[in-house]
């Protein structure tokens, strides 16, 4: 079966080819240059966004995160910042009629869902040089996390007898749900500049957060629904390993 390819899949190329060719391209140039290839990077003053590294080579974002910005104020000295924001709505409606007869009925529903979520990661790093373009590094800092969820479903249902519209059912009902954590992630990795622009990380990151969770239902309508509002409240804790983390590194 052949498969199209659209617009998304071509950019997926193209960024492939970009990142193959740097990676293939810089070695070769420290090669015919010896003096390039030892000499030393400099961190101090140095700024660089960074990418995460999906499957097939595909650039991703690093953590859900909008933007990956990371700063160095010395060779050793450095900080990072991750910021997330995601949000999403969704408005839908249905009908569904059924025919018994000459009768019928029909019921509508109408489903409004709301989520966002926002997010910092705010991190430490020390670096210390390995071997020439190789560092390893290690990060401290706290993380904050909003996350809301909002749900709400409207039920409708008339019943045609005789020509005469009767309303059997007129129903609400409501979820929401608010999360607020945070909590501190510590981690070591590994950083090997390709060239002075470009670098490899990879890292291990663990993370102890806590959250606290509250929850409302209310339920309401015709005919008289029997459940009453609901409410609940959760505190969570937990210790978390991020497993292996690569990222690409842009500095500038």
């Amino acid at each position: 079966m052949n498969r199209k390819v659209t617009s998304k899949d071509k950019t997926y190329v193209i960024i492939n080819l970009i990142i193959i060719t740097v990676l293939i391209a810089a070695p070769l140039h420290a090669q015919d240059n010896p003096a390039t290839a030892s000499e030393p990077i400099t961190l101090d003053g140095r700024k660089a966004l960074q990418f995460g590294i999906g499957s097939n080579l595909t650039l991703t974002s690093v953590e859900n995160a909008v933007i990956s910005y990371k700063w160095m104020t010395g060779q050793t000295r450095g900080y990072r910042l991750n910021l997330r924001l995601a949000a999403d709505y969704q408005d839908r409606s249905q009908d569904r009629t059924n025919l018994q007869e000459f009768n019928w009925t029909l019921e509508e529903q109408y489903r409004t869902t709301l989520v966002i979520n926002v997010g910092a990661t705010f991190e430490f790093l020390r670096y210390h040089e390995v071997h020439n373009r190789l560092f390893m590094y290690t990060l401290i800092g706290p993380t904050i996390d909003f996350r809301y969820y909002d749900w709400v479903i409207n039920d409708l249902a008339y019943n045609n007898t005789n020509g005469d519209s009767e309303l059997l059912m007129d129903r609400e009902r409501k979820r929401n749900e608010t999360r607020i954590g945070g909590g501190a992630t510590a981690g070591i990795g590994l950083e090997w500049f390709v060239n002075p622009y470009l670098s490899l990380s990879g890292e291990y990151a663990l993370s102890l957060l806590a959250s606290y969770l509250m929850i409302e239902e209310k339920n309401s309508g015709f005919p008289a629904m029997s459940w009453e509002t609901f409410s609940n409240e959760i505190l969570e804790f937990s210790l978390q390993g991020s497993g292996a983390r690569i990222r690409l590194s842009v500095y500038f």
